[in-house]
């Protein structure tokens, strides 16, 4: 019996030096199940589905009542309420109170939602710039370029209109060694936008109505909504009056004279894309109301 032990300790010591030999101390291990920039930017059937959420995401997250939306429409009088729910009642309070930026604050998630959902935008758009420069085969490259720099503008602008601070990257990575101001991301989100709009301009660009319903999406309008995005960011961007005077208004007009000369509302089947603040919660029976 022992000699028998002695004999299975000798061949487990054999196997294990045996195995020790065999392995692998190499760490620099290419993980298939997290892809770099570059693999991710040459898959063009993934990318066009996501090309076809960047406006969904850009109208949801703006209108999602997990972000500032309903905070925003209290604090501005334009609707009432005094629930203390995604801040509305915090923000609206008057003599106006700073705003709680501490991370135990109980309502952080307003504008942490909303901050992380447009970097996840952001990050669509610049995947799908990306793909263009490396020149990857799409059914129509203009079309997903015009897109990639219209996330990349939308992305970075509705966030320099909640933040006074935000970092910058586009296709070629992360710019500068740390955020900037609103004044800059904003001046670099229009960039983007104009961008946009010259690509759509010159290879007469349309999108498909899943993408921005109700006929909006083709060419002539999809310009004018573009342009009227304009306007509006740049006239929103302020944080006070003398601000306001130093705006470019013949910038904004220039925006203004060549958007959307009608009234315009995406259609919604409240399934896809509803309007979930101004809609459902801020009329809803003892929530909401006109402001008063």
């Amino acid at each position: 019996m022992r000699f028998t032990s002695k004999i299975f300790y000798i061949t487990t010591m054999f196997l294990i030096v045996v195995s020790c030999e065999d392995f692998s101390t190499d760490l620099e291990v290419e993980n298939l199940n997290d892809p770099n920039d570059e693999i991710l930017a040459s898959n063009s059937t993934a990318l066009e589905a996501s090309a076809a959420t960047i406006i969904h995401n850009w109208y949801m997250t703006t209108h999602d009542f997990g972000t500032p939306g309903a905070s925003l429409a209290t604090m501005a009088d334009i609707s009432s309420c005094s629930w203390a729910t995604v801040g509305m009642r915090d923000m609206s309070s008057e003599p106006r109170a700073a705003f709680n930026n501490s991370s135990s604050y109980n309502q952080q998630g307003l504008t942490n939602n909303y901050f992380n959902a447009f970097y996840a935008i952001l990050s669509d758009s610049n995947a799908i710039a990306l793909a263009i420069e490396n020149n990857t085969d799409f059914e129509d490259p203009a079309q997903m370029e015009m897109i990639g720099k219209l996330g990349q503008a939308l992305s970075i602008g509705y966030l320099a209109l909640i933040f006074d601070k935000v970092w910058l990257s586009d296709e070629n990575g992360v710019i500068g060694d740390d955020a900037v101001d609103y004044k800059e991301a904003m001046t670099f989100a229009l960039g983007k936008l104009d961008e946009a709009i010259r690509i759509a301009q010159a290879n007469d660009v349309s999108i498909p109505d899943a993408w921005l319903p109700g006929g909006a999406g083709n060419s002539t309008t999809l310009l004018q909504f573009m342009n009227s995005l304009g306007a509006r960011m740049i006239v929103n961007n302020v944080r006070n009056s003398s601000q306001k005077a130093q705006i470019d208004w013949n910038r904004v007009l220039n925006y203004t004279n060549n958007g959307l000369a009608i009234d315009f509302e995406i259609y919604m089947d409240d399934v896809i894309w509803y309007d979930a603040t101004p809609l459902f919660y801020l009329v809803y029976p003892g929530w909401g109301r006109v402001d008063m």
